[in-house]
């Protein structure tokens, strides 16, 4: 208990970090280069989070929760050796991946989008994705030693900001601005693949069979994560079709707060999470009581900090955004309507549904959703334009949770 505690606090100073971040830098590349501008960073980086997505492929639940099965094995030598072989062919799947991605997204760029992100914008915002491949944070969370990757991860933000006052001082400095928006991703997926080298090592050697049967593995979790990405990355790239860049810059800069108090639970839920696994091994039934009081209690917290965000959400945007962002205030009470139920949703799809084998289920509960939220995202942008979409994305979370709860009570019968 005393490591799963530990856990918590040192997901909590990350994701904290990893919140906190934007808030500074937001603001920053606001008034310095124009909501505009920074539109056109946020679209473009929104872009390729939809295929880092793609590359993570469900691994920071699927490979992490083999690794924290195997860590907590007798045997530590032939764990050890397991695991190595987890780490090698989990990052021979992300090459690959991030390899098909790349080419997508220039496909993408040259039919539809080249008159929306300059080519360079494009090419600064792809160092996610090459950034991604090497950061074993789904690593260091089966092995439950997060205090690495937290160290490393305040580090490199706090050193990017810190260049990004120096170089951000014009408009004309849209490229900096890119380049500072995507650098800690960079800093961090070196410095932990090179802790990861020192701690646990890698083979060199390839196996197609190995990376298929991962991806095979990953493909319920896969397709689950991919299709809730049009609750929430989708929502930018969708803005930038219909509208300009100022509105996506808006947005986004607003989703930040939304996201950074959600975050809130983040850190509880991915350090339990691996906790929940190994106890289910030995008894389902303590694992589900554990469950329960999980949910109840995140729920309550979440409803508590949405009433927060009510009262105090347009003096926030004042605050971190200037007065001139306070137009778009409205955006906030909908997040504050969609967080208690995005909380309860981890609960029920990851905590239980994936820890009791229900992926399947998991996945077609996400697939249902997000395939009706792509379709009202249409219907709600015709008839109320921006607020229609928000609408919509609140609905599809609550469609969700009450989609999973009704696969849940099928499958018992």
């Amino acid at each position: 208990m005393n490591k799963i505690i530990k856990n918590i606090v040192s997901l909590f100073l990350l994701k904290g970090v990893d919140y906190v971040y934007p808030l500074v830098l937001i603001p920053l590349l606001i008034k310095t280069l124009g909501i505009d501008n920074y539109g056109e960073i946020v679209f473009s980086v929104s872009i390729i989070s939809f295929f880092v997505i793609v590359v993570n492929y469900g691994f920071d639940y699927s490979v992490t929760k083999k690794i924290a099965e195997l860590k907590s094995e007798n045997n530590k030598t032939t764990s050890n050796l397991a695991i190595r072989k987890i780490v090698t062919t989990t990052y021979y799947a992300k090459g690959l991946l991030t390899l098909f991605s790349i080419l997508v997204i220039l496909i993408i760029w040259l039919l539809f989008l080249n008159s929306k992100v300059h080519f360079n914008i494009l090419v600064i915002s792809l160092i996610t994705l090459i950034s991604n491949i090497l950061n074993p944070v789904w690593f260091f969370q089966g092995i439950q030693k997060m205090g690495y990757i937290t160290i490393i991860s305040f580090g490199s933000k706090l050193a990017t900001i810190v260049l990004a006052i120096k170089i951000i001082n014009s408009p004309n400095d849209l490229i900096f601005g890119a380049f500072a928006y995507v650098l800690p991703n960079l800093i961090s997926g070196l410095l932990g693949f090179l802790v990861l080298l020192k701690i646990q090592g890698l083979s060199v050697k390839f196996n197609f069979v190995d990376v298929k049967q991962t991806l095979k593995e990953g493909w319920s979790v896969f397709l689950s994560i991919i299709s809730s990405s049009s609750l929430t990355v989708f929502i930018p790239i969708f803005l930038g079709i219909f509208y300009n860049n100022a509105i996506v810059g808006a947005y986004v800069s607003i989703e930040k707060i939304a996201r950074a108090f959600l975050g809130c639970f983040q850190p509880i839920t991915q350090a339990v999470y691996p906790y929940i696994s190994s106890i289910k091994r030995n008894s389902g039934k303590r694992a589900i009581k554990l469950i329960k009081i999980l949910g109840v209690l995140l729920f309550c917290a979440a409803i508590i900090l949405s009433l927060f965000i009510v009262v105090y959400g347009k003096d926030i945007i004042g605050i971190l955004y200037g007065s001139e962002m306070e137009n778009y205030y409205f955006i906030l009470y909908y997040f504050a309507l969609l967080i208690p139920f995005s909380v309860l949703n981890n609960v029920i799809g990851i905590q239980y549904m994936v820890n009791f084998g229900l992926e399947k289920q998991y996945s077609r509960a996400f697939i249902f959703t997000s395939l009706s939220a792509v379709v009202l995202y249409y219907i709600g942008n015709a008839f109320w334009e921006l607020k229609g979409v928000l609408l919509t994305l609140v609905f599809s979370e609550v469609l969700l949770t009450l989609t999973m709860i009704l696969f849940i009570f099928k499958n018992r019968s």
